[in-house]
């Protein structure tokens, strides 16, 4: 019998569960805390805050998750959205930056979660990929500087422009990065292929970061 759209929601929102239920024990005395959407976990950071989330997919009748990082500086987002056009109510939801950790690995995952014992599974599997990667590479950025060289230099965001470049410029500004103007040039050339409202909020951007005062250097000899 072919499960109704009530019951594959249903099913999915069990195997979220069940997910976040295991690898809570893992990240809670980390710091994080179970986020009131169900999705994945918080832990807050100076000025800002971390998340790794489960991303749930459904094939099918079958599910399989793929795991999620981002974080959010304060300072960096209350900047992105005087253009991103995010309601004011949901702007404390804004991410800087995003990274996949098949990015961090080199190999790309989705992990199984239709049955309890693939959960099981694929959360061991999951744990040990946060405990050898993830969570090295959380506590590792947590500022600025640390955030600017991974997103201006080591190219670990995985999120889609235009907010890739333009999260990436106003880090670069307020990090202090040299590079400021090599890397106007590098995304805008990155960006030739996107609609032309996407190109034009992205030059607002840039005017805007230029036209502000100049910012303390923030390390600018490590980047």
């Amino acid at each position: 019998m072919v499960p109704t759209p009530s019951e594959l929601r249903t099913r999915k929102q069990n195997v979220l569960r069940a997910i976040r239920s295991q690898l809570k024990h893992l990240l809670m005395p980390l710091g994080f805390k179970a986020c009131k959407d169900g999705e994945g976990f918080d832990r807050k950071i100076e000025g800002g805050k971390q998340h790794f989330g489960i991303a749930l997919c459904r094939n099918g009748l079958r599910f399989e998750f793929a795991p999620v990082t981002s974080m959010r500086l304060d300072i960096v987002e209350n900047i992105s959205n005087l253009f991103s056009g995010t309601p004011e109510d949901l702007r404390s939801g804004t991410m800087t930056m995003v990274v996949l950790p098949d990015i961090l690995t080199g190999v790309e995952r989705m992990y199984p979660a239709t049955t309890q014992d693939e959960i099981a599974a694929s959360v061991d599997e999951v744990e040990r990929l946060l405990i050898e990667t993830v969570i090295p590479f959380l506590d590792a950025h947590q500022d600025l500087k640390s955030i600017d060289r991974a997103m201006n230099k080591n190219g670990l965001d995985t999120s889609f422009h235009p907010w890739r470049a333009v999260h990436s410029l106003i880090v670069a500004h307020l990090a202090g990065n040299p590079r400021f103007d090599e890397l106007v040039s590098r995304y805008r050339d990155e960006m030739l292929n996107e609609p032309p409202q996407e190109r034009a909020k992205y030059d607002e951007v840039v005017n805007y970061l230029r036209g502000m005062r100049p910012s303390q250097n923030l390390g600018a000899e490590d980047n």
